[in-house]
């Protein structure tokens, strides 16, 4: 049992890991504007009024610019996750 365990989290590490790498890249992606955005929000920590302050924006437009990065982000991370367990699979 304690094997099963322990071999169940070796799997979830390495897979916690490809998710990161995953996201990594997709972040690298990004348009300038989209990965700015995300890093005042995330790597930050400002709050979306100081950012749509700071942008001279709307505070909605940056509720839905952050909406779309995530969507964006989420879709891309999924694609490179089933890329690679094809090849982990195969």
């Amino acid at each position: 049992l304690v094997d099963a365990v322990r071999d169940a989290f070796d799997q979830s590490e390495e897979l916690q890991q490809v998710r990161i790498d995953a996201l990594r890249k997709c972040l690298e992606k990004l348009p300038t504007p989209s990965r700015q955005l995300v890093s005042m929000r995330y790597e930050q920590g400002k709050r979306c009024e100081v950012i749509a302050s700071e942008l001279s924006s709307s505070l909605d437009a940056i509720y839905k610019a952050l909406s779309r990065v995530r969507i964006r982000l989420e879709s891309c991370v999924e694609q490179r996750l089933e890329t690679a367990m094809k090849g982990v699979t195969s």
